[in-house]
C-alpha cells in the first residue's frame, strides 16, 4: 500500500493543479490503479490543497519574515515535531555540472524566519549530498505543515 499511496500523492499534486475536486481526483486515482483507503486519500487531498493554497504567498516573503500560522497547513505529522518545512532545492551534479530542482522537506520544532529555515536545510543536507557527488546550491521555502495539537 505504501507504493500506491506514494504514486497517488504524486497524482493528487498534479490533479489539484488542474482544478479537480476530491471526488474527481479519487476516481482518477482508482482508474489509474493508484487508489488506497478513501479516508487516507481525502486526508492527502486536504493536505496538498492546504499547502498549495498559500504557496505563492510564502514564495513571495522576504527571507527575514516568519510565516504566519494562518498560512500553514494543519495536519497530523505522525512524528513529534511542530513543523514540516517544504521547499524547492536546486541540486548541482558535481560531475556533469547539471542543476536540477526538486521538492524536499525537513522537520523542525523551531518557528524561524524563512531565511533561517533555508540555511538550516542547506547546512543539514550538504554533507549527505556531497557523498553522492552533488551540492545544494539553493533552497527556497514554499510551504509549511503545522502538527495539529502542537503550540506554535
Amino acid at each position: 500500500m505504501a507504493l500506491e499511496r506514494a504514486i497517488g500523492q504524486v497524482m493528487i499534486n498534479a490533479l489539484l493543479g488542474e482544478g479537480l475536486g476530491s471526488n474527481a481526483i479519487i476516481r482518477a486515482l482508482r482508474s489509474a490503479g493508484a487508489s488506497y483507503r478513501r479516508a487516507d486519500m481525502l486526508s492527502d487531498i486536504r493536505d496538498f490543497a492546504g499547502r498549495a493554497k498559500y504557496e505563492a504567498n510564502v514564495l513571495g516573503l522576504n527571507r527575514n519574515t516568519v510565516i504566519p500560522g494562518t498560512w500553514m497547513s494543519e495536519t497530523e505529522l505522525n512524528i513529534p515535531y511542530k513543523y514540516r518545512v517544504f521547499g524547492n532545492a536546486d541540486i548541482l551534479d558535481d560531475e556533469t555540472g547539471d542543476v536540477f530542482r526538486t521538492t524536499k522537506s525537513f522537520y523542525t520544532d523551531d518557528l524561524a524566519e524563512v531565511g533561517d529555515w533555508e540555511n538550516e536545510f542547506i547546512s543539514a543536507a550538504q554533507e549527505s549530498y556531497s557523498m553522492e557527488g552533488q551540492s545544494i546550491t539553493n533552497f527556497q521555502v514554499k510551504s509549511v505543515q503545522h502538527n495539529e495539537g502542537y503550540p506554535f
